[in-house]
């Protein structure tokens, strides 16, 4: 994987918490840089998809369902999910969001029926608005509070395998929810901008 110095710095203050050398890239010759390269992607995506965070979070049109209609007669549509996307929050009708947009910016309008199935939204509409959260890499969208609960997490995956110590694995686990809980108080604080785009590419992948 392509790794950023953003990436080694979160790799490194995770080490430096289970008392482990720091490394120089997640590429070196080391047990440790081989563990970060493995653990350092699932821990982030753990991280971004057990909050709202309003970095990862997007509002897309999604207006091209499948040919294929689902298996399940309750549904009469079926609509790609993103490969990026790593939680669906709502599915509601286009015209819903947009009107409540331009009154305050929120969506209050209730959902439509709809349901998960693999990587698939099924629903009885031809066109709807999905509010996911998305699969964040660039480093330097990251809000300080996030890379510290992101470190505190992977030191938490890596505390076994490097420091081969339970009770310094749970220990961490606590800084985790620690850190994590006053991210998300900080990051609720922000407005949240909503971006709503078209995705005409998605049946297509």
């Amino acid at each position: 994987m392509t790794t950023t110095a953003l990436e080694v710095d979160i790799c490194n203050m995770a080490l430096g918490w289970i008392g482990a050398e720091p490394i120089v890239a997640l590429t070196d010759n080391s047990t440790r840089a081989n563990l970060c390269e493995l653990h350092y992607p699932r821990a982030r995506d753990a991280v971004l998809e057990s909050r709202e965070w309003s970095f990862a979070v997007e509002h897309n049109i999604l207006d091209t369902p499948d040919v294929t209609p689902p298996t399940n007669p309750k549904w009469g549509q079926r609509f790609p999910i993103a490969s990026t996307t790593l939680r669906v929050l709502t599915v509601k009708q286009p015209s819903d969001v947009t009107t409540d947009l331009i009154t305050n910016g929120m969506v209050e309008a209730e959902q439509i029926p709809w349901e998960k199935e693999g990587a698939w939204i099924l629903c009885n509409f031809d066109e709807i608005s999905v509010r996911t959260i998305e699969r964040i890499t660039t480093t330097t969208e990251f809000s300080e509070g996030f890379v510290h609960a992101l470190a505190a997490r992977l030191a938490a995956d890596l505390a076994i395998p490097i420091a081969a110590s339970l009770s310094l694995q749970q220990q961490m686990y606590s800084l985790y929810l620690e850190k994590l809980n006053d991210a998300c108080a900080a990051d609720g604080m922000q407005g949240r901008s909503q971006r709503i785009r078209s995705r005409y590419l998605l049946a297509r992948r």
